[in-house]
């Protein structure tokens, strides 16, 4: 393989930058609330790399994130960038209580950024 050859493929993986891919620390509070539940909003940092976001919900609540202000219905992995902001929204229009947990991942490295439980008493 030429070296021209390998800093495309480095290019499309999104490795050939150097950037690291490893987000500053985040912790999104726990949710409590009767219909709809928003975590704070958390500016990411420490990475210098695109890299993408995934989550996973637990339970029968409906997952949306919030980013850069902008509030879309999760619907699989999404790049961001450092500077971005993010935050996450969980609904609940059934009627009855719904509990769950949501993982958020960075689904670049496949490590889990954070963890946090949401309860919504319908």
């Amino acid at each position: 393989m030429t070296g021209a050859i390998a800093a495309l493929i480095g290019k499309a993986t999104g490795a050939a930058a150097g950037g690291t891919t490893t987000p500053t620390a985040v912790n999104w509070r726990d949710l409590y609330a009767a219909v709809l539940g928003a975590t704070q909003i958390i500016t990411l940092s420490g990475f210098t790399a695109t890299i993408s976001i995934a989550a996973a919900i637990t339970g029968a609540g409906g997952l949306k994130a919030i980013k850069n202000g902008v509030i879309t219905l999760y619907s699989g992995p999404f790049p961001v960038v450092a500077g971005d902001t993010l935050g996450w929204l969980v609904s609940n229009y059934s009627g009855s209580a719904q509990s769950g947990v949501v993982t958020v991942t960075n689904a670049t490295t496949n490590t889990t950024m954070d963890t946090f439980a949401y309860v919504l008493t319908g």
